[in-house]
């Protein structure tokens, strides 16, 4: 014999229904927007393409340098943590 679903499950699948069609309408608001947004910032000449490759390629030689010395740093430390002993 089947059981119905009770009163509770029935309300909580309507309610969760309710809130994913009200975010469903505020994510497709925020999209539209941020559509907008990327539109209007997108390079309109090459030689803005080409300055913002340069600065691209800055900021990742940037990272690389800050972990490289991170790493160096770690290294050195840990071993004189080492070398002094217990």
């Amino acid at each position: 014999m089947r059981q119905r679903p009770s009163h509770t499950v029935i309300s909580l699948r309507q309610e969760q229904e309710r809130h994913a069609l009200s975010n469903e309408g505020r994510a497709s608001q925020a999209r539209s927007s941020y559509t907008f947004t990327l539109s209007s910032r997108l390079p309109k000449t090459t030689s803005e393409m080409i300055l913002l490759g340069l600065v691209a390629v800055v900021k990742v030689g940037i990272l690389v340098v800050a972990t490289v010395v991170f790493l160096a740093v770690y290294g050195f430390l840990l071993d004189r943590l080492e070398r002094r002993g217990p």
